[in-house]
């Protein structure tokens, strides 16, 4: 079911439908780091009084269900009136460990010959650099 995070949700509609439905089509848009869901299908339990979950079958809805309108009230737009949500499918990554890195701000041979004051005011303003440089890049004049 695709390239966003939540692959498929379960969920049971207040009309009484079990339903399952996630993205199925999607497109590039300028400005944003993933595609944009643009179709979401789905299908509904068949038969309704099996209890046994092995035993459930998923067809196509005989109600007119807006499966685009149930994607876009569970991703955070439907104020909790739109059913019980029973089940997230999603999409997860390998775990990937962490990565420490250093950045030498300036050569060793500098560094070795400032006294103890000026090695204190050079790391505060390197330090200041590098938070700024991380958490608000503009402010240092990097851009894209």
């Amino acid at each position: 079911f695709g390239v966003d995070q939540v692959l498929q949700v379960e969920m049971v509609l207040p009309n009484g439908e079990h339903v399952k439905f996630g993205p199925t089509k999607w497109e590039v848009v300028q400005g944003y780091d993933v595609p944009k869901t643009t179709s979401v299908s789905g299908v509904c339990r068949a038969n309704k009084l099996e209890m046994d979950e092995d035993k459930w079958e998923w067809a196509d809805c005989s109600d007119n269900i807006n499966f685009d309108d149930l994607w876009f009230a569970v991703r955070g737009g439907g104020g909790g009136t739109w059913g019980v949500v029973l089940s997230l499918h999603l999409q997860l990554h390998d775990y990937l460990p962490l990565e420490r890195t250093r950045i030498k701000p300036y050569p060793s041979s500098v560094y070795g010959n400032l006294d103890k004051t000026h090695r204190k005011t050079l790391d505060k303003a390197y330090q200041k650099f590098e938070i700024l440089f991380l958490l608000d890049p503009e402010s240092v004049n990097v851009t894209e």
